[in-house]
């Protein structure tokens, strides 16, 4: 789970970083539906990275749909 996910040591370059993001959303929405953005994460890395590594990732979404930050 501490796996490099995206970034200086990340495994995915940016296209396939897309291409993850659209998946991951698509799943939540027919799993769960609701409706999240990450794109707008990815757009504009700084320092905090929810993209950093797989349990970064998971604990970035799960803060998203717990606080019910999501386009309904």
């Amino acid at each position: 789970m501490d796996a490099p996910l995206y970034g200086p040591q990340g495994l995915v370059d940016s296209v396939t970083l897309v291409l993850l993001i659209v998946a991951i959303e698509q799943k939540i929405e027919e799993s769960l539906q609701v409706t999240i953005v990450l794109g707008d994460y990815a757009a504009g890395l700084g320092e905090y990275n929810p993209f950093k590594n797989i349990k970064t990732l998971c604990e970035h979404i799960a803060v998203l749909i717990n606080s019910g930050n999501y386009a309904a």
